[in-house]
């Protein structure tokens, strides 16, 4: 039995069951506490394996990483309550799971730049840095990276269950220029005014890296780091990490705007925000946009959509699908997509079908406006940065002249 906690109050347990997990919410939870997912409202009685494991699952990192997590902790990759044993102190959201935050074992190492490129460098045979003295953590998702916190301008390691504050992604071995496509897809979104987490460049001994502000991190004026609870959308409609994509049987972008609709605490705001990131991924080519790469954050007052993360252009690459993880109105290919699909798809999720049709113009139109300001904005005069920035930049603009004259058919 594992305890699950938020800060210093146990928030319920996780239990082994046949064939999955159980959890159960405390009753001093119940009066007091929220909701860790809308689909497990904070009530009495045993949540079954079919709702509470693939939410604690989503928990994990995904495919390759977790297998190699596997072979490290001597865990099957199945083996979701023994990977959390291990390593779910410092999880994505406000949860720790096996025990409470505790400030008196919890440390953080500074990491000088020679360190820092050292533990980079170390990542793709151990992801997360799983198994180093200390590292009780854990981050959803396929990609290389590890946690870091910033404290005082330094770049620190969180051990012994201290929380993090941001994510470091290193560049790619297999995607190029990774690191300034997300940089730059990222830059442009908050630009637009589209909520997005907060990232910038930085280089490790010639190893370049993005840095991510976590959004469900802060810091207070006593310099600790205090945690926000967030479920991506896979957890939110009960789905394994397997089932992410709308093609395998994962959720539409229909399902997410009726969740918002039922549980936002802001449902009119956030279905307009939602709208944006859809609009913006379209024109981007963003075609790995998943249901855990949409998230919700969730608290004592309610629930409201999570700012935009993981953004990227998946044009400048050959060995990318051009098919979006989720259609439009059934239409996979969005430089295909006429006025009246989106008019369609808007009908379909309760929007106003002629507004929508002109808010992906007007996103559009202005994204088109920002493009080239916000590109030269971030090469710093670095010819490799520059000349991997303007490659990112160039397709985004040709993906959206094809979407907003698409649109005007």
């Amino acid at each position: 039995m594992l305890g699950v906690w938020f800060e210093q109050q146990r928030v319920g347990i996780l239990e082994r069951a046949s064939g999955g997990l159980a959890f159960t919410y405390d009753r001093d939870w119940i009066r007091e506490g929220f909701a860790i997912s809308v689909s497990m409202p904070p009530v009495e009685g045993v949540y079954p394996i079919d709702v509470a494991t693939p939410w604690f699952a989503n928990l994990l990192p995904e495919e390759r990483q977790l297998e190699m997590v596997g072979r490290i902790l001597g865990r099957s990759t199945g083996d979701v309550y023994g990977m959390l044993e291990e390593i779910g102190r410092d999880t994505a959201g406000a949860l720790s799971i096996g025990g409470p935050e505790a400030p008196e074992t919890g440390r953080y190492e500074a990491l000088d730049e020679h360190a820092l490129a050292e533990h980079m460098r170390r990542l793709p045979q151990r992801p997360l840095l799983i198994g180093d003295e200390g590292v009780t953590l854990s981050l959803a998702g396929a990609q290389s990276k590890m946690v870091v916190a910033i404290i005082d301008g330094r770049i620190m390691l969180p051990v012994g269950g201290a929380a993090s504050t941001h994510i470091i992604k290193p560049a790619s071995e297999r995607l190029h220029a990774s690191v300034e496509n997300e940089l730059l897809c990222m830059r442009l979104a908050g630009a637009l005014g589209i909520p997005a987490a907060e990232v910038s460049y930085g280089d490790a001994e010639g190893r370049p890296y993005l840095l991510v502000r976590r959004y469900d991190r802060s810091m207070t004026e006593d310099r600790t780091v205090r945690r926000s609870h967030q479920e991506d959308f896979c957890q939110a409609l009960g789905r394994y990490p397997t089932e992410k994509y709308q093609a395998s049987g994962g959720p539409t972008l229909k399902q997410l705007f009726d969740t918002i609709v039922r549980h936002s605490t802001a449902a009119a705001r956030d279905r307009l925000t939602l709208l944006d990131m859809v609009i913006f991924s379209n024109c981007i080519g963003d075609t790995d946009r998943h249901a855990k790469n949409y998230s919700l954050l969730l608290d004592r007052s309610g629930c409201r959509l999570a700012p935009l993360y993981d953004a990227m252009t998946s044009l400048i690459y050959d060995n990318i699908t051009r098919n979006m993880a989720m259609k439009i109105a059934d239409k996979p290919r969005a430089e295909y997509l006429e006025r009246r699909h989106w008019e369609q798809f808007a009908r379909s999720v309760g929007l106003a079908p002629a507004a929508t049709a002109r808010r992906v113009e007007s996103l559009a139109d202005e994204l088109l406006q920002r493009l080239t300001e916000i590109a030269e904005s971030l090469d710093g005069g670095v010819p490799a940065i520059m000349s991997a920035v303007k490659m990112c930049a160039d397709a985004i603009r040709d993906r959206t002249h094809k979407v907003l004259a698409n649109c005007r058919v």
